[in-house]
């Protein structure tokens, strides 16, 4: 049996891997740009499922989530607005 995780957690996962694997090579970035990847595809075939596991995750995470979110602008504010927005909830 393979064991799949959950595409919104793992998401955050990448999200938070990206701010602890610095001076590692070109690590940090490849995780970023697979949750870039991951976040822009839950916004646009699954609306509020990025708010939902942000809702969800531990608050030990939060903080490391804000940092990265602001890394991910140039790949998800113009091109697919929707991840973006729940990313940034006003």
């Amino acid at each position: 049996m393979v064991r799949v995780p959950l595409p919104e957690p793992f998401a955050l996962h990448k999200l938070m891997e990206s701010q602890l694997r610095v001076d590692r090579g070109g690590k940090s970035e490849k995780d970023l740009f697979q949750a870039a990847v991951l976040l822009a595809v839950l916004g646009e075939r699954h609306p509020g499922a990025i708010e939902g596991a942000l809702r969800w995750a531990p608050l030990s995470i939060l903080g490391r989530l804000k940092s990265a979110v602001q890394l991910l602008w140039q790949l998800l504010e113009n091109d697919h607005p929707r991840a973006w927005d729940e990313l940034n909830p006003e």
